[in-house]
Parts: structure tokens; sequence; C-alpha cells
């Protein structure tokens, strides 16, 4: 996956059921299915509408879409799960995803209401969401905390591994064998 068009593939794939796919993303993302179906079969590029809307719809993948890069101890993840060289594979950070969906989510309707300068943001909605956007970073500190011990035991044993010279490795390996 060395292309933002192939991971941009790669998440359509995982959140978007084969059937009725383009009608289904021009509903979540207001880019017409017509455009959709073009970038899947290779006649465009993806725009920068297309990019834009599945990394506000699905914020976890946004990182990863952009850069090819997973930081799955801060919640940026592929689509498949999947860490990327160099990172390690890390427990999936729930807590985390669930922020991202809900900021981004808040971010959208705010920009919503910049351009209808009809619409106004309900203040109790917006301030509930900024309860729950403030309880969703309690929780995905302390998830990151209780998944980052077990994680950084596991990475301080690599780092052994890596720091011990591999003649007393072969040797520790001798030893258990007889």
């Amino acid at each position: 996956m060395d292309t933002i068009q192939a991971r941009l593939k790669a998440v359509i794939e995982v959140v978007t059921d084969e059937r009725g796919r383009f009608a289904e993303l021009e509903k979540l993302t207001k880019v017409s299915a017509n455009s959709w179906k073009s970038f899947w079969h290779g006649r465009q590029r993806p725009t920068c509408d297309m990019i834009e809307a599945i990394c506000a719809r699905w914020p976890h993948f946004a990182f990863w879409i952009a850069t090819g890069i997973t930081d799955a101890k801060y919640g940026h993840v592929s689509s498949r799960g999947e860490a990327t060289y160099p990172e390690k594979r890390r427990a999936r950070r729930k807590k985390a995803e669930e922020y991202w969906e809900l900021a981004s989510a808040m971010l959208g309707w705010r920009r919503h209401c910049e351009l209808n300068q009809d619409v106004q943001m309900d203040g109790v909605s917006e301030r509930n969401d900024e309860i729950r956007l403030l309880e969703l970073e309690i929780g995905r500190n302390a998830e990151q905390q209780a998944l980052a011990g077990i994680e950084d035991a596991g990475l301080i044993n690599d780092l052994v591994k890596l720091k011990t010279p591999s003649y007393l490795l072969d040797d520790e390996h001798d030893n258990k064998e007889n």
C-alpha cells in the first residue's frame, strides 16, 4: 500500500458494503456516486474532497491515508489493523478512535454552521458533545496508560535482545536445548 489511492480504496473496502458502495459513499460524503465510481475504477485520481470526506468520517485512518504510517499508540491505524514498518503491532485504542470520531464530527458541524449562516449551533448539544469529548479524552488517557505498561515490557525485551551480542543469544539458546 504505497499510494494514497491504494490506502483510500483499502479504507473504503472496509467501511462500506460492496453492494451499493458508491451510493453509500455519496450519502456519507456528499461526493457524487459517479465521482466515486470513476476513482474506484481508475478513471480519475481521488479529489481533495474525497480524501477530506473519508478522513473526516473515519479520522482514525486519516494519518495512515495521508502518510502510509500508523501510530496506533495514539489511535492512528490502518484499515486492516496492521502496523506499518517500523512500528510494532499494538492493541487497538478504542477510546482514541471514539475520541477522533466525535472530535471530527464536532469540527464538521462547526464548519457547517459557519458556512450556513442560517444554521445555529444548539448550545445544549454543543455542551453535551464537549462533555462527552472530555470523558473520551479521560478514557483515552486511561486506556493508553493501561496498555503502555504491557507494550513497554515487550519493547524493553526487544531492546535487550537487540543490544545483546548474538553469540550470547546463541549460547543461551544452546543451553535451553540441553
